[in-house]
C-alpha cells in the first residue's frame, strides 16, 4: 500500500502535465510546409477497386492449404496466377494448376488461358472464369499488404470446394497494361 501512493502521485502529475501543456515561451510550432506526402495503408481494405484494377494486369500466386498438414507449417502450395482486368468488365486470365488431360490420367502441373468477367459488386471484386469453381462468381476483398503488394479474401466461394469466407485467395501485384510472364 505504501508504494502505490508515490505511483499515483506521479501519475496526477504526468496528468496535470499534460492538461496545461508546454511551458511559457516554448518554441511555437513550425509554420505548416508546403510539401504533400503520399500515405500508403498496410492492410487496409482497398476502395473505388474499378480505378483501381481497370486496365491493369494482377501477377502473382493463387494457392491452397493442405488442410492435413499440421498447422504450425506453412502448408501453402502456390501456382502463378494472372489476370487481365479490361476496363469493359471483361477478363484474361493465365494460370497453372494441377490436373489431368484426361479422365483418371497422369496428374500434372497444367498451363491454362481463360477469359470470363469481371465487376464490383458492393465492395468486393467477382469475377468469373470458366475453368475457375465450374465457372461461378467468385468474389474477394482485396487488402493492401505493401507499397506495391496485393492480397485477396474470399468474400464468396461460388461453387469452390475448401474454400470459405476470410481465406487468402491471390496474392500479388498489378501492373498497368496487359503485361503476362508467360
Amino acid at each position: 500500500m505504501r508504494h502505490l501512493r508515490p505511483v499515483t502521485a506521479a501519475l496526477a502529475m504526468s496528468f496535470v502535465a499534460l492538461l496545461v501543456g508546454p511551458p511559457a515561451g516554448a518554441a511555437d510550432e513550425p509554420a505548416p510546409s508546403s510539401r504533400i506526402e503520399r500515405v500508403t495503408v498496410i492492410g487496409q481494405r482497398l476502395g473505388n477497386l474499378r480505378n483501381l484494377l481497370a486496365g491493369y494486369t494482377f501477377r502473382g500466386t493463387e494457392g491452397f492449404v493442405d488442410g492435413s498438414a499440421p498447422e504450425e507449417k506453412d502448408n501453402r502450395t502456390a501456382f502463378p496466377w494472372e489476370i487481365y482486368y479490361a476496363p469493359d468488365g471483361r477478363l484474361e486470365a493465365h494460370f497453372r494448376r494441377i490436373g489431368a488431360r484426361k479422365p483418371h490420367g497422369l496428374m500434372e502441373e497444367l498451363e491454362y488461358q481463360d477469359f470470363g468477367t469481371w465487376m464490383i459488386d458492393n465492395g468486393d471484386l467477382c469475377q468469373s472464369i470458366p475453368r475457375v469453381a465450374s465457372g461461378s462468381t467468385v468474389c474477394f476483398e482485396m487488402r493492401r499488404t505493401s507499397q506495391t503488394k496485393i492480397q485477396m479474401y474470399y468474400t464468396r466461394c461460388g461453387a469452390m470446394n475448401r474454400c470459405y469466407p476470410g481465406r487468402l485467395g491471390p496474392d500479388g501485384e498489378l501492373f498497368p497494361g496487359r503485361v503476362f510472364t508467360r
